[in-house]
C-alpha cells in the first residue's frame, strides 16, 4: 500500500529474473511486482539483520519420525544432547533425505555421504 512517505524507484532486471517473478504472482504468492520486490527486500534485509548478529536464521522444519526416532536413540547413547544437536549433525555431514534410516543402526558413518 502506498502513502505520501514511500519511494518510487526503477529496477532493472533479467528476463529470466522477470519470468521467475511472474511465475510467483500468477502462483498467488505476490499480488504484484511490486509486492515481490518489497517482500524480498525485507526478507533479505532481515536476514542480513540476523547474520550479523549472529543469532542464525530462525526456520521451521518437519522431521520425518525415522529421523527423530533415529537422533532419540543417538541422545540415548549419549552421542547428541538433543533433537536440534543430532539434527544439525546430520545436516553438517550431509544427510541425504532419500536415505532410509534403520533405527536399530548403530553407525552414523553408514549414513554419511
Amino acid at each position: 500500500m502506498s502513502n505520501d512517505t514511500d519511494s518510487k524507484i526503477s529496477l532493472r532486471l533479467s528476463k529470466e529474473d522477470e519470468e521467475t517473478l511472474d511465475q510467483l504472482i500468477d502462483r498467488g504468492e505476490f499480488k504484484n511486482k511490486s509486492e515481490a520486490v518489497r517482500e524480498s527486500f525485507r526478507f533479505y534485509n532481515n536476514l542480513m539483520k540476523k547474520e550479523k548478529s549472529g543469532r542464525g536464521i530462525e526456520t521451521k522444519i518437519e522431521i520425518p519420525s525415522t529421523i527423530s526416532k533415529y537422533i532419540i536413540e543417538k541422545i540415548s547413547y549419549g552421542e547428541y544432547v538433543s533433537l536440534e544437536e543430532g539434527l544439525r549433525d546430520l545436516l553438517r555431514i550431509g544427510y541425504k533425505a532419500e536415505t532410509k534410516i534403520d533405527v536399530n543402526q548403530k553407525k552414523l558413518d553408514d549414513y554419511k555421504v
